[in-house]
């Protein structure tokens, strides 16, 4: 028997992740010039807010040059998050994904390479994979 109610919660998470109200942007940096900010930028002008989370303190100018408000942890965010894009060495990316389930995000998106078996659709060991995490 399908459970409704999980479904149901399961569905309404993927709609936040396609139509977000606001995004965290995880490891956005100089060396890769804040790509992953700019990227969102449209969606920051137009539609919600964009937050960069770097626990380096020295990246935050460039967030901040370019209207984005910085935080040290995901968990920091006052605000509700819908949609994650992480952008960190993957090593790490397991350490953060606890942190999307307790913030409740409806969808998480990595760029980090990541070893097949680790709960994610990969497409190469370099592609973009999209989860939502079952225990969050």
């Amino acid at each position: 028997m399908v459970d409704v109610m999980k479904q149901s919660e399961t569905l309404a998470r993927i709609e936040r992740g396609f139509n977000p109200r606001n995004v965290a942007v995880i490891g956005a940096a100089r060396h890769n010039e804040f790509r992953w900010i700019k990227a969102h930028l449209p969606f920051h002008q137009n539609h919600g807010k964009v937050f960069h989370v770097n626990i380096d303190e020295n990246e935050w100018p460039g967030a901040e040059a370019l209207g984005v408000k910085n935080f040290k942890s995901l968990l920091d965010i006052p605000e509700p998050i819908d949609y994650v894009c992480i952008s960190v060495p993957r090593q790490v990316v397991p350490r953060l994904l606890p942190d999307c389930a307790q913030r409740g995000s409806g969808w998480t998106t990595r760029s980090a390479n990541w070893p097949r078996g680790m709960g994610s659709s990969s497409w190469g060991p370099t592609a973009w994979g999209c989860i939502t995490p079952p225990w969050g």
